[in-house]
Order: structure tokens, then C-alpha cells, then sequence
């Protein structure tokens, strides 16, 4: 048994001695969320500086995938490889009053869909609603129900989303009622 325990210990070191920082390009990149496709790809989305960048898992390597503005994006936040749909989904959202990418187009929230190999921009689906939050996306593992392929994403606020929001209406001196709990949108894809 220990010599099991011992063996377990030792491996997780030798990991941690393999393991790599990888520098995000940009002043403001603000890492908020990263995702990864079947080969190992990492794709980073950038909440500062907008845009996403893509980096090899072994070596280390980043390029800027998708350019910030792309697609009017924003500040990305949710990233979601769809390997089966050839698809990086990304959550972009206006967050130019705290500092946000403001190059963008879009004044709200929007969920975007860049192809994986390329990053050109395949789809842009603005989120219903004056409050919109685009955060985490999800695409059932098989890619399809019934023939059809459907994506969710969570928009709406966490624990604390008054606090958060109070924070938000003193920088832009508004006062704004938050709903309690979030909303999940499932969208069909066509």
C-alpha cells in the first residue's frame, strides 16, 4: 500500500516539473476562460484585450486566433472547441464600461462561432434581453438529439449578482434591479 501511495506521489511530481507556463499575448489579456480540442489545441479567450488566442499544449506556442473586434466581438469570455462541428464557440459581451475591449460592434451579448482550423467567423447569435451575460457554453457530447444539434448557454448573474451589479451602476451611475438566479438559452443549430 505505501509503496502504491509512494508511486502516485512520485508521478504527480514528475508531472509538475513537466508542466509549463504559457505568456498570453497582449497588455490586458486577462485569461477568463480556455478550452481544448481532441489534439490537445488550447484556446484562450481574453477578457481585457479581446480576442482569442490559440497555443500548443507541448510547446507552448501562441498566436492570436481570432483577432480582437472579429466578428464585432468583445471581451471573450466562455470558449467551447465543438470538434465534431468544426466549431470554437465564444462568449462575447460588452464590458467596455469596466474596461472592456470597445472596438467592437456589438452593444450586448452575443455568442459567436469561429471555425476551429481557420478562425474565420461562421456564426454570430446576439442573446435576447437588455441584461444578457454570456458566460458557459455546453454542446451535448454526441453533437446531436434527434438529428438535430443544439447548443446551451448559461446568461444571467451568479451568487452574488446584486453585488456585482451595484459595482457596475455606480461606474455608469445607474441603478439596475437584478433578477435573482441566471437563465440557460438552448439554441438550434441550423
Amino acid at each position: 500500500m505505501a509503496v502504491g501511495v509512494l508511486s502516485s506521489a512520485l508521478s504527480m511530481l514528475a508531472a509538475i516539473a513537466e508542466a509549463q507556463s504559457i505568456a498570453l499575448p497582449g497588455l490586458r489579456a486577462f485569461p477568463e476562460s480556455f478550452t481544448s480540442t481532441v489534439d490537445g489545441t488550447l484556446f484562450i479567450g481574453r477578457l481585457g484585450d479581446g480576442g482569442i488566442v490559440r497555443a500548443n499544449s507541448r510547446t507552448g506556442e501562441v498566436v492570436v486566433f481570432v483577432a480582437p473586434g472579429e466578428s464585432e466581438s468583445r471581451s471573450i469570455l466562455g470558449v467551447f472547441a465543438d470538434d465534431a462541428a468544426n466549431t470554437l464557440w465564444a462568449c462575447s459581451n460588452d464590458l467596455s464600461a469596466l474596461g472592456g475591449l470597445s472596438s467592437g460592434g456589438d452593444s450586448g451579448s452575443a455568442l459567436k462561432g469561429f471555425d476551429l482550423r481557420t478562425g474565420a467567423a461562421k456564426r454570430s447569435v446576439p442573446l435576447p434581453g437588455a441584461h444578457a451575460f454570456c458566460n458557459d457554453i455546453a454542446v451535448d457530447s454526441s453533437g446531436e438529439v434527434d438529428g438535430e444539434q443544439y447548443i446551451a448557454v448559461t446568461s444571467g448573474w451568479g451568487l452574488d449578482a446584486q453585488g456585482v451589479q451595484n459595482g457596475i451602476d455606480k461606474i455608469l451611475r445607474t441603478k439596475t434591479a437584478v433578477p435573482k438566479g441566471g437563465t440557460i438559452l438552448v439554441f438550434k443549430l441550423q
